[in-house]
């Protein structure tokens, strides 16, 4: 008996006080069966979704690489029910497609925290989710059923290209990006880059030369570079080593390494790494304009200075 009074003391109150039904019910010690049982194949839900169902869809996408696409919408506000017509056409319209999921989370229901939590400010607000990303990109365009199939086949297409565009050329696989800024952390393979395209500064990862061939980890600081120069350097050269406090022997500095064809830039200190265990271009922070490892090495005729050669003994015994 008493159970049953907090049900309907909560299932009263709480839309009053604006908090989540199923909440509220857990804190109370009720027993609540979320609507999703915990598969990983999104596929058996239906379109509309509580917060739970969105949350694992939008974390399994890394996995699955599913695109969602979402209505946040109320059913009492008079633009969100004009919405509903046309958005269950873009649903039918994409029922068939296994990389796209179209859903509708109700803002006065189960979805509520979804609401709150994605940050909708105005209804219905449509939100696009890529694979592996947490923040939806909100849709600003014309509400009607027309435009909303063509922005979801844009986006749909935008993404297998970039897909497509990962082609794995001799001695070079592909950027793989990875998540929080760490090149140690969980892989985002949707973001992948080609080993020709640029790697922007803001995302971290690694290049994959090969098998079991990973080179240079970056975090989100970093000047652009493809993985074409990291994993096929120039036939002489294998990269710029920079070195601190500004000298050629000073203690390494992994992380700012540059690949052979990227420009050296004036203030940094360090040497090239050629083949053969060759090294040259010695550079302090002060005496040396742009240059890039590729030419110095490709210039370099014999064995290099070695990086700290000591004085010359000729010119100790010099009077």
């Amino acid at each position: 008996m008493r159970q049953t009074q907090q049900w309907i003391f909560i299932a009263v109150i709480c839309p009053f006080l604006a908090c989540d039904v199923v909440d509220a019910f857990r804190n109370a010690g009720v027993q609540y069966e979320f609507p999703y049982q915990g598969e990983d194949e999104p596929g058996h839900l239906g379109p509309e979704v509580s917060t739970w169902e969105l949350d694992h869809l939008v974390l399994s996408s890394q996995h699955t690489g599913v695109s969602l696409f979402v209505s946040f919408y109320s059913p009492k506000q008079r633009q969100s029910k004009r919405l509903i017509p046309m958005w269950d056409g873009v649903i039918n319209r994409f029922a068939g497609t296994p990389t796209v999921k179209i859903l509708t989370v109700n803002c006065d229901g189960f979805g509520r925290m979804a609401c709150k939590d994605h940050n909708v400010k105005s209804l219905p607000s449509l939100q696009h989710f890529q694979p592996g990303f947490s923040h939806g990109e909100v849709y600003s365009g014309h509400l009607d059923q027309y435009h909303l199939e063509q922005w979801v086949l844009k986006v749909v297409e935008h993404e297998h290209r970039e897909a497509a565009e990962i082609e794995y050329i001799e001695g070079c696989r592909a950027f793989r990006q990875t998540a929080d800024c760490d090149p140690a952390a969980e892989r985002e393979p949707w973001h992948d880059r080609s080993c020709i395209q640029e790697v922007p500064a803001g995302v971290s990862g690694y290049c994959e030369c090969g098998e079991g061939d990973e080179r240079a980890p970056v975090t989100c600081v970093h000047e652009p570079f493809n993985c074409h120069d990291v994993c096929v350097p120039g036939d002489e050269c294998v990269a710029w080593r920079q070195t601190g406090e500004c000298r050629a022997d000073g203690p390494r500095e992994a992380s700012a390494d540059l690949p052979c064809r990227r420009e050296v830039p004036k203030g940094a200190s360090g040497f090239c790494e050629c083949t053969h265990g060759r090294k040259t271009a010695f550079m302090t922070c002060w005496h040396h304009g742009s240059f890039t490892c590729e030419s110095k090495c490709r210039e370099l005729s014999g064995p290099a200075t070695p990086v700290n050669p000591g004085p010359d003994p000729q010119l100790e015994r010099a009077p």
